[in-house]
């Protein structure tokens, strides 16, 4: 080899060390980024894994139900109406899922109850649920769920008394569409009830319950939500150290 080439393939060498090492550092960057550099990949791969969203919503729908079709076999027996655990259920199931699948798993617990599925108070569903003084508590339970998934919508600032205000509000629905139903099938029985009587029998009783509800949801929420926020707190201290 002439000294002519030597000194070409010399600096040729010499080029492309210098390149190659500007290049490795900028892929390689400061560790901040290559952890999210890490990340992004990670997350890439974790969803091509993921299961289809549809397919996800309706397994939290069907959950949701479920939650709420357990929670109806804690049950006090009472006339015409049982007091069942259904509504911490229902509020708790709504601000988890948000307000439209939240109702959308009330609507898949009323309709599964329907034809058949035994989750209703005391393990019962079939047809014959919807000529019961109760069912129109399950109706009101799908405003209550949306309702309550508006609780946590937004940034917050999701305070104990805007939590406790939404989940109150949650747990007055059922009685919307409850009671006059109520009324509608005792009176197709023979049995009328007066204003008093519909209120002493379908509202009164369920008022401490209601509020031991709507408080027990604001609770656990709230720890959800202060949790959540330490979570992301310590995740962005981490990125920026």
């Amino acid at each position: 080899m002439s000294q002519s080439e030597k000194s070409f393939s010399q600096d040729s060498e010499r080029r492309s060390q210098r390149t190659g090492g500007q290049s490795a550092s900028r892929t390689a960057g400061t560790p901040v980024q290559v952890a999210r550099a890490q990340r992004r990949g990670n997350g890439a791969m974790l969803g091509q894994l993921s299961i289809n969203p549809t397919v996800m919503m309706i397994i939290q729908v069907l959950l949701g139900a479920a939650v709420v079709g357990l929670l109806a076999q804690v049950s006090v027996p009472l006339w015409p109406v049982p007091v069942t655990g259904q509504t911490l259920g229902v509020l708790l199931v709504g601000a988890a899922l948000g307000p439209r699948r939240g109702a959308g798993a009330m609507v898949a617990y009323m309709l599964l109850g329907i034809v058949g599925v035994p989750w209703f108070a005391d393990f019962t569903g079939g047809i014959a649920a919807v000529l019961k003084p109760s069912f129109g508590f399950i109706i009101g339970f799908i405003p209550s769920a949306y309702v309550s998934g508006k609780a946590l919508e937004g940034r917050g600032p999701h305070s104990l008394l805007k939590l406790f205000g939404w989940f109150t509000l949650a747990t007055v629905l059922p009685f919307v569409f409850g009671l006059p139903y109520m009324w509608g099938v005792l009176y197709s029985l023979g049995k009328t009830l007066s204003f008093g009587g519909i209120m002493s029998a379908g509202l009164v009783p369920f008022i401490p319950g209601g509020i031991i509800k709507a408080a027990l949801a604001t609770i656990i929420l709230r720890v959800f939500i202060i949790a959540r926020r330490d979570d992301s707190s310590a995740t962005y201290s981490g990125d920026t150290k």
